[in-house]
């Protein structure tokens, strides 16, 4: 093992016996180093080169392909690395290719293809990468692909839908990306699909919904995403679907009740301001859920919602909300934030039920009057948080009941004019 961090590097050994013998070649941090000698090719046992954070490496000479026992290429923030050499299709054992926060970079030799062993392909903020090549899709031993923060990418091709050991294709943060290609579907054994931040991704294909091993789907920040297609019920082992500020975005279709499986459903922020988003009523058949996250996006509560018993975190913050009795409904919940439902007059009695509660969030419910004596039932709050209940003229007497509360937030509640008697219960429990 050579380790030469913050230093370039002057020479290998002379003889080539000696450059045979080295497998793991550390260059990370070489801030002056700008060419590798063309001796790197005598490496013929190098299992892993780290060129890491070489900010002034321009290229990599031809005789990197002769490296044919290397695993690991670490090119990442080797800012002005302009291009690939076509030599490295000869890294056939190659597994791992890192070129993160390469900016040079704007493409990917087609010899790229001939790296059948290649595992994984990060290209995380290649900024100016402009494509991917066709034969991409030859790399059919690779399982994570990530293209995050490409911003000058605005297609994928087809051939991608030859990945099929593909687990993980994050896209998040290619913002110029308008279509994602039809044999997308033909990735059946992808585990996770980042969206986010597609900002000018309108539509997703129907073909997702062969995406029957998908568990994890982010759409957040897709703003100009109108629709999600009907085979997204299709999803049956989808555990996690993130939405947030999708402003086009006015409704879920129905066969959202058909992800069995699915624990976190977070829907912030989406639809145009005044045309909230609408969720059906099918939500309800969602019997594994466990978060349930509609911030600012709805105008009534869909009534199967009470049906969720198994949520353990309930956020309705920024909606028009009226809560009923049915919210007693949730025995598992234990989170439970109401943020800035300006509407919201008072609580039902019920919510004394929610034995599990930890966490009880009203901030800025200002028209909220009154509490009901059952809060006192919650004997597992820890925090209650009233701040900006500008309405709230007092407190229950049962507060003293909370027996496990250590924070109570009463900010700007200026119609508080005194506190109950029992209040001094919180202090000696």
């Amino acid at each position: 093992m050579i380790q030469q961090p913050s230093e370039c590097l002057k020479s290998l050994p002379n003889r080539p016996s000696e450059c045979a013998t080295i497998s793991i070649l550390d260059l990370s941090k070489c801030g002056n180093l700008t060419n590798l000698p063309d001796r790197i090719g005598d490496c013929t046992s190098l299992v892993t080169l780290d060129l890491s954070i070489c900010e002034n490496l321009v290229k990599l000479p031809d005789r990197i392909g002769d490296c044919t026992s290397l695993m690991t290429l670490d090119l990442s923030k080797c800012k002005k690395l302009t291009e690939l050499p076509e030599r490295i299709g000869d890294l056939v054992h190659l597994e791992t290719l890192i070129l993160s926060d390469c900016h040079g970079l704007t493409s990917i030799p087609d010899r790229i293809g001939d790296c059948t062993s290649l595992v994984t392909l990060d290209l995380s903020k290649c900024e100016n990468l402009v494509k991917l090549p066709d034969r991409i899709g030859d790399c059919t031993s690779l399982k994570t692909l990530d293209l995050s923060k490409c911003k000058k990418l605005t297609e994928l091709p087809e051939r991608i839908g030859d990945l099929v050991h593909l687990k993980s294709l994050n896209l998040d943060g290619c913002r110029y990306l308008k279509v994602l290609p039809d044999r997308i579907g033909d990735l059946i054994h992808l585990d996770t699909l980042d969206l986010s931040f597609c900002r000018d991704l309108v539509v997703i294909p129907d073909r997702i919904g062969n995406l029957v091993q998908l568990k994890t789907l982010y759409l957040s920040n897709c703003t100009s995403l109108t629709t999600i297609p009907a085979r997204i019920g299709d999803l049956v082992q989808l555990k996690t679907l993130h939405m947030y500020e999708c402003e086009s975005l006015t409704s879920i279709p129905d066969r959202i009740g058909d992800l069995v499986h699915l624990e976190n459903l977070i829907i912030d922020y989406c639809g145009k301001y005044g045309s909230p988003m609408v969720i059906p009523d099918r939500i309800g058949d969602l019997v594994h859920l466990k978060t349930l996250i509609l911030t600012g996006c709805l105008t009534a509560i869909p009534d199967r919602i009470w049906d969720l018993v198994n949520l353990k975190i309930l956020c309705l913050s920024g909606g028009r909300t009226v809560l009923p009795d049915r919210i007693g409904n949730l025995v598992n919940l234990q989170r439970l934030e109401l943020c800035y439902c300006r509407s919201l007059t008072a609580l039902p009695d019920r919510i004394g039920d929610l034995v599990q509660l930890k966490y009880l969030n009203l901030t800025d419910c200002r028209s909220l009057t009154s509490l009901p004596g059952r809060i006192g039932d919650l004997v597992h709050l820890e925090t209650l948080d009233l701040t900006d209940c500008r309405s709230l003229t007092s407190l229950p007497g049962r507060i003293g009941d909370l027996v496990h509360l250590k924070t109570l937030i009463m900010g700007n509640c200026h119609n508080i004019t005194s506190l109950p008697d029992r209040i001094g219960e919180l202090l000696v429990h």
